[in-house]
């Protein structure tokens, strides 16, 4: 019986050697894995701050390009106001011919 006990006791060594091992071997993959965790959130940290970069630069162009795009429809609207108020000017002048060559017409057909 001792034979048998001292060969239970030595399995026992055994299985707890290979459980410190294991439980080493599971220290080692935390380690690991916290790093990544930590690496990745560094990572994602990052992204973030070029994300909300990118967001605000891509804001203050929108801004910028809009206010390029009101400044141009405003000097446009203006040029056309000019050029309708010329037209106008012109229309009056033609209609004002119109009714000096009609008096002149009608002139003409009273002579005779």
């Amino acid at each position: 019986t001792v034979g048998a006990l001292a060969f239970v006791v030595s399995n026992h060594t055994n299985s707890l050697h290979e459980l410190e091992e294991a439980m080493a071997a599971a220290r080692v993959v935390d380690s690991v894995l916290h790093g990544a965790i930590n690496s990745t959130g560094d990572q994602v940290q990052e992204l973030n701050v070029t994300l909300s970069s990118a967001m605000q630069q891509l804001h203050s162009d929108v801004v910028s390009n809009s206010t390029k795009f009101v400044s141009q429809t405003d000097m446009r609207l203006v040029a056309v106001e000019n050029n309708a108020s010329r037209l106008q000017s012109q229309l009056q002048n033609l209609d004002g011919s119109i009714e000096s060559l009609l008096t002149d017409v009608q002139a003409v057909n009273s002579s005779f």
